[in-house]
């Protein structure tokens, strides 16, 4: 996890009253959780008007949180503010959507920057801070 993201993760944790812990390894497909939820932690230097989120990196989660009998809660920080959505709960109405295709890196967090077309949805998102 990326110091930005563990950040963010210890101020989850003050603000919500809720013991997060790192997810068990760098290649997990979400970056902490808690007792009832796995988290995905974005940090964006920049504010966009629409909160994005991969199709791929949804599907895996909502998979893995079904799994593991926990919900699958997105987390974006920007200049703005700290965003939330529980994607578990809104994925029926994500899903009816058509994606985006969106020119993306690869993978920002292994150095892959070449970019590629992947599908995302724009997600409507809480405000927590």
């Amino acid at each position: 996890m990326k110091s930005k993201e563990r950040d963010l993760m210890y101020k989850l944790s003050t603000i919500t009253n809720k013991n997060f812990w790192e997810a068990p390894n760098q290649y997990s497909y979400y970056d902490c959780e808690t007792s009832n939820a796995i988290v995905e932690l974005k940090v964006r230097g920049k504010v966009y008007a629409e909160k994005l989120i991969e199709l791929s990196k949804m599907a895996r989660n909502l998979q893995l949180a079904e799994e593991l009998g926990k919900s699958f809660v997105y987390v974006v920080q920007d200049p703005s503010g700290i965003y939330y959505a529980n994607v578990s709960e809104m994925s029926r109405q994500i899903l009816m959507k058509e994606p985006s295709m969106i020119p993306c890196p690869i993978n920002t967090e292994f150095g892959n920057s070449k970019i590629i077309q992947k599908a995302c949805y724009t997600i409507k998102m809480n405000k927590i801070q």
